[in-house]
């Protein structure tokens, strides 16, 4: 099961993926790829951003099955996010024994 978890504290966004969707196996697994590519799509767009000083990375920690990355949640940091949710969201209601979303405050 991956697990996505979302809060916000003033004006910084803490996002966290972890674990494996458990779909299928080891490098067959559409759900655990759809995932990824949205993770990195995320911390792509997010290093983009902060390069171009339009937001700021507070913490980054990228391993196997682990994405956490906490960002100032500027107006192009926030619409990067909100996109990408969209795919979360779908994902999340297309296998809910894969992926599940937590939002938080």
């Amino acid at each position: 099961m991956t697990s996505i978890k979302i809060s916000q504290t003033d004006n910084i966004l803490c996002f966290s993926c972890t674990g494996h969707a458990d779909f299928a196996e080891k490098g067959r697994d559409i759900v655990c790829a759809g995932i990824s590519a949205l993770c990195a799509a995320l911390l792509g767009r997010i290093r983009d951003l902060e390069s171009k000083k339009q937001t700021e990375i507070k913490k980054c920690r990228v391993s196997d099955g682990t994405l956490v990355l906490h960002f100032t949640l500027t107006g192009k940091a926030e619409e990067c996010y909100k996109t990408v949710l969209c795919g979360f969201e779908f994902i999340a209601k297309a296998y809910p024994e894969n992926c599940r979303i937590y939002v938080g405050k």
